[in-house]
């Protein structure tokens, strides 16, 4: 994509892969720097968010092709992006630190960083039989972005039904 549609080299790739990394630490700061009671569900979901505006902006650079608006849509995607990421990998960590019994915590620590690594290795070889075979660069980037979408909603439904169901059982 960097090379292809926005005709840009390793040095803008750098600078691409550099700005979800400065989103991410720069979300840790922020979270360690909160002092009031924080949700950390809301996190998630502001996270899952702004992790959309990665692959939504970088639909948008496709449409553009290689211009100069193109590659400031892919470095503010890729920021906006990492700092969803840091929202996401920071308070999953910590609900599973919450949620887990003491006694299983490893356990399922192990099985949650095996499922993400697996998710990471079906990419690596899902997408290169996908894109460009069978579907652009830019529509993928659109399915991923209306997938998380849809990860969001259905977070977003499921949360506030466990709520009501909480709230009912209170009032009884």
């Amino acid at each position: 994509f960097i090379r292809d549609t926005l005709a840009q080299g390793e040095i803008f790739f750098g600078l691409v892969i550099g700005a979800v990394g400065c989103g991410t630490v720069l979300t840790g700061f922020y979270l360690m720097g909160r002092r009031e009671n924080v949700n950390p569900w809301q996190d998630m979901k502001l996270g899952l968010f702004l992790l959309i505006f990665l692959p939504a902006l970088l639909v948008g650079a496709g449409l553009l092709d290689s211009s100069v608006l193109a590659t400031g849509l892919a470095l503010a995607g890729s920021f906006v992006g990492g700092v969803g990421v840091g929202f996401l990998t920071i308070q999953s960590g910590t609900l599973l630190q919450t949620l887990a019994p003491p006694l299983l915590l490893g356990t399922i620590s192990g099985y949650f960083q095996a499922a993400l690594v697996g998710g990471q290795l079906i990419s690596i070889v899902g997408v290169p039989l996908l894109v460009p075979h069978w579907l652009s660069i830019t529509f993928f980037f659109f399915l991923i972005a209306i997938s998380l979408g849809a990860v969001l909603i259905y977070m977003t439904l499921s949360l506030a039904l466990i709520q009501r169901q909480q709230l009912a059982k209170v009032a009884t």
